[in-house]
């Protein structure tokens, strides 16, 4: 058996991967910010502005961080929610 390794399996191996990982970042950020009005929002009390001082996105195990005060969240597909926000469904980082 050949172990030589060809150049177009060392692009197609280790360059799209790494490629991906900019696209993906770059397609969270364009997330539409979630409206506290909207019903999703309203059915887990969303707010961007927690009154919590240990309990807000930034510290919940569901967000992903895309910007400086906005990010992903598993509950709101499709929407960005503020770093700074809370609502009903959040769950500590690194609960069990």
């Amino acid at each position: 058996m050949d172990s030589a390794i060809t150049r177009r399996a060392l692009v197609k191996g280790t360059l799209f991967p790494v490629a991906g990982l900019f696209i993906g970042a770059a397609a969270h950020a364009d997330l539409p910010a979630l409206d506290p009005g909207d019903p999703a929002a309203k059915g887990r009390d969303y707010v961007t502005k927690s009154a919590k001082s240990d309990a807000y996105c930034g510290n919940c195990s569901l967000y992903k961080k895309t910007g400086d005060s906005m990010g992903s969240c598993a509950l709101f597909a499709g929407k960005s929610v503020a770093f700074a926000g809370w609502c009903s469904g959040w769950v500590k980082i690194g609960f069990p």
